[in-house]
């Protein structure tokens, strides 16, 4: 029952199937909706499986009707990037294919709320004689040799987004039923135990969890380190920091291979030394993990677990919360230039939520504060960009709090750099030339506070006092500079 996605995936596949000699196999496992009228319009190859509870055994249905010399295989909710140049050069040039035996594209898994986590399955391999699916569920292609050519080419998967709750949780018993049905005759699994813990929770979890760590303590499969990362987060959220990074240090001490895996660990374990309050070994950590994330943008890491795995960390969205969470601990570790440094040198790849977090910890803990947004804020760093723009509003108008702590001439320069960065801020988000009073008097008050310094900048006396007025409810320092700074 695939009619919501499967025509959108067909028709990108199409580039390829046109670019290379190719053949369209399509397995049907018991559709009720149009799927199956959908698949015959693109392909005469459209075969019906009766569901056996066994994903392996329907995959393995249509690997042996395929005639190829190589093999690929997509769910019917995945839907490819439009640029397949990549895939069909590779398969189109003979020399080229000849020096591989398996491939892997990116999947870029949706769930929800704007999130996603991408994970780079080997789903390519040369036929073989014994070329097999194996697993009732999360099934996996083997066995797919090296040399492996990893394709940046991704495909969205649609599979996790969903319309109501109760599909949600109908998926999750299905796929937990066969996975303890499969537990049953391999108990010490690493893998089984490892993709049963997402349908677990509470006391039950902790008892899996407990058996998985075991497991993976005896035998080092592709599973173990992924098992001791879920120990590590588990043990985070219940709040036991101590056990979090004793575990981090034991993974560090078992998996020597540089993969993906140590952007995520290096991740936890940070978070862990902050909440036990060990700062500076916290921000030593923070050091590896970005090195870390720009030697797996270079492509310098391992890539071999997300062959199972997605790795949480290595977006640039939480790239961006990291730098931060990095900010936040120099604060609290006392480091407050440095901290300003990094706020200025940074501020742009910050998450913009973030912004009024790392002002208001640097705020709170330096008594200078005023003056280290006028040493560190200066105007030639903050050019027309918007969310440059808001940092710098942002940076000053918490400095404009405690201003009394510095001299007259430094109050009434940080009173005219507000008022520049506000007008410039209200220039790029808003047209000023055409707001009226009753559109001024709906801005948020920074940002109408922004609008009349942009007049008094211009010599508009009464606006200056406009925006005196103004601003004296937002910030009564403001109001106690107004008349030094005319």
């Amino acid at each position: 029952n695939e009619e919501k996605y499967l025509e959108k995936c067909l028709l990108a596949l199409k580039p390829l199937l046109d670019a290379v000699s190719s053949e369209l196999i399509i397995v049907d496992t018991g559709s009720t909706d149009k799927t199956v009228e959908i698949a015959g319009r693109f392909t005469d190859k459209v075969y019906r499986f009766d569901w056996a509870d066994d994903f392996s055994a329907a995959r393995n249905f249509g690997l042996e009707k395929c005639g190829g010399e190589w093999f690929m295989f997509l769910d019917a909710d995945e839907i490819f990037d439009e640029d397949l140049s990549e895939m069909s050069g590779f398969f189109g040039d003979a020399e080229t294919r000849k020096k591989y035996n398996s491939a892997s594209y990116v999947v870029k898994n949706l769930i929800g709320a704007g999130d996603s986590y991408d994970f780079a399955p080997r789903r390519i391999g040369r036929r073989s004689g014994n070329l097999r699916f194996v697993g009732s569920v999360h099934e996996n292609l083997t066995p797919l040799s090296p040399p492996r050519y990893d394709f940046k080419t991704f495909a969205t998967h649609y599979g996790y987004l969903y319309d109501d709750e109760k599909r949600r949780e109908q998926k999750k018993e299905r796929n937990l039923s066969l996975l303890l049905r499969e537990l049953e005759n391999t108990p010490d699994s690493v893998r089984l135990l490892y993709q049963i813990l997402p349908g677990m929770s509470g006391d039950e979890r902790a008892e899996y969890l407990d058996r998985a760590l075991k497991a993976a303590r005896k035998i080092n499969t592709n599973f173990s380190a992924p098992v001791f990362l879920t120990a590590i987060r588990d043990a985070t959220s219940g709040g036991d920091h101590a056990k979090a990074l004793s575990l981090a240090v034991e993974y560090t001490d078992r998996f020597k291979k540089k993969d993906v895996l140590l952007i995520d660990l290096c991740r936890l374990k940070a978070d862990a030394l902050i909440s036990l309050e060990r700062y500076g070994e916290a921000l030593a950590v923070f050091d590896e993990y970005f090195e870390y994330c720009e030697l797996n943008g270079e492509g310098k890491l391992d890539r071999e677990p997300l062959n199972a795995i997605c790795v949480e960390y290595s977006s640039e969205e939480k790239l961006s919360a990291a730098k931060a969470r990095y900010c936040e601990t120099l604060i609290n570790a006392g480091d407050y230039p440095k901290a300003a440094e990094y706020i200025r040198d940074n501020f742009l790849s910050f998450e913009a939520e973030r912004i009024n977090d790392v002002i208001e910890a640097l705020k709170n803990r330096l008594c200078d504060y005023a003056d280290a947004t006028l040493s560190y804020c200066l105007p030639e760093y903050f050019d027309g960009d918007a969310g440059a723009l808001y940092w710098a509003v942002t940076a000053f108008s918490g400095a404009l709090i405690s201003a009394n702590s510095i001299p007259p001439k430094d109050r009434a320069l940080l009173y005219e750099r507000f008022a520049h960065f506000t007008a410039l801020y209200v220039a790029n988000v808003y047209n000023p030339d055409l707001l009226n009073d009753s559109d001024v008097s709906s801005l948020p008050e920074l940002v109408r506070f922004g609008y009349y310094a942009s007049l008094a900048r211009n010599g508009d006396a009464s606006a200056y006092e406009a925006a005196a007025s103004e601003c004296a409810s937002y910030a009564e320092a403001i109001g106690a500079l107004s008349g030094k700074s005319v």
